[in-house]
């Protein structure tokens, strides 16, 4: 059982069941990470290399979801993209970014996400804003505020989060943990699955 009051069932270290909030899951996690990789696919990056990428922001979420933390994890078609999707200044490098997000920004420059230990991943996704990659793992920006040109289809009652992962989906896929540990992908402006 989780702090939260969650019920998590392992088989041989694998979580394989949960029930929160009144109702079972099973998790198939090779499905999942094979759906994902799939929607995230892009030019001139291995699906060797696409399946890491995808299968650290799977492992990254559920952990996100059990902490009830909240994040989002938006990984890019095309990794120019990123001035389409991302606040100005806010992206890995930008001259104005401050001394220490600079500072931290050579650090993280130098990894790809499924080359950082799992527990950063989740710290930085716990952060105000979005972590967002290119297919092959590297990490773009994170804590951005995701202001979308082509936002997709809202509707007005969804919160924030939901709203920026709905428009970034646009422009690759979206992977969206909320707070209350619903994990939901966005593809094109539509839900494609979830958690």
């Amino acid at each position: 059982m989780s702090r939260q009051g969650d019920i998590l069932v392992f088989d041989e270290g694998t979580l394989r069941f949960t029930y929160r909030y009144g109702r079972w899951q099973y998790w198939n996690h090779a499905h999942l990470v094979h759906l994902l990789r799939d929607r995230a696919r892009a030019q001139r990056v291995p699906k060797k290399i696409l399946g890491r990428v995808v299968n650290a922001i799977y492992r990254a979420a559920l952990d996100v979801s059990f902490r009830r933390s909240g994040g989002l994890f938006v990984v890019l078609h095309n990794r120019k993209s990123l001035r389409d999707i991302a606040r100005s200044g806010d992206a890995i490098g930008d001259p104005k970014r401050s001394a220490t997000d600079l500072e931290f920004d050579t650090v993280i420059r130098e990894h790809h996400i499924q080359s950082l230990p799992r527990v950063v991943v989740v710290e930085l996704a716990s952060l105000d804003g979005a972590i967002v990659l290119d297919n092959s793992g590297r990490i773009r920006a994170y804590g951005v505020v995701l202001q979308p040109k082509k936002a997709g289809r809202l509707r007005g009652t969804e919160g924030s989060r939901t709203k920026a992962a709905i428009g970034a989906s646009k422009y690759g896929l979206a992977v969206k943990i909320s707070s209350d540990g619903d994990i939901t992908v966005y593809y094109e402006s539509k839900e494609f699955i979830k958690m």
